[in-house]
């Protein structure tokens, strides 16, 4: 994957994405942006993909499976977008993608994906996207100098497809 790390940078770096990010750091830097690509060329466990807008073409967030377990055919899946994108079906669009190289590049059996609890749009999304909520993880995260809880969804390749995939 070809991506230029400051127009990345500049595409995370707003307080809103970090704030409810479990793993996106506050400022995001061009170095920041920088580590994220080489992670993503260097580890087999990861698939990172860009989300561009449709109508201009500018970046707008990025959705990745990680942790990639093939020996357990399973991973996490994480996603993000910009907030001038909140509210377009974006994330919803990218999930189902991501959701479907998993299942058919990948041949994994259960993705996995955690928000922070008061992150309910992320949550709809989830479910939106055919994915079952499991339960609530108790200050699973220290964000910010303060514990969170984390809401655990999952689907699997098994499970029905998702309205929006009818």
């Amino acid at each position: 994957m070809h991506v230029d790390a400051r127009r990345l940078a500049v595409a995370a770096n707003h307080p809103a994405i970090a704030d409810t990010m479990i793993s996106l750091p506050s400022p995001f830097r061009l170095e920041d942006a920088q580590d994220w690509i080489a992670c993503d060329r260097e580890r087999s466990d990861v698939d990172a993909y860009l989300i561009g807008d449709e109508e201009d073409g500018s970046l707008i967030g990025a959705a990745e499976l990680r942790d990639i377990d093939l020996e357990h055919r399973q991973a996490e899946v994480s996603f993000w977008l910009r907030p001038a994108a909140w509210g377009r079906g974006c994330a919803s669009s990218a999930l189902l993608q991501l959701t479907r190289i998993a299942f058919d590049k990948h041949r994994l059996n259960r993705l996995y994906a955690y928000h922070m609890a008061r992150n309910l749009a992320s949550g709809r999304v989830m479910a939106r996207c055919g994915f079952h909520f499991e339960g609530c993880l108790r200050q699973r995260v220290w964000k910010l100098g303060r514990t969170e809880d984390a809401m655990l969804w999952s689907r699997l390749a098994s499970d029905p497809p998702s309205t929006l995939e009818s």
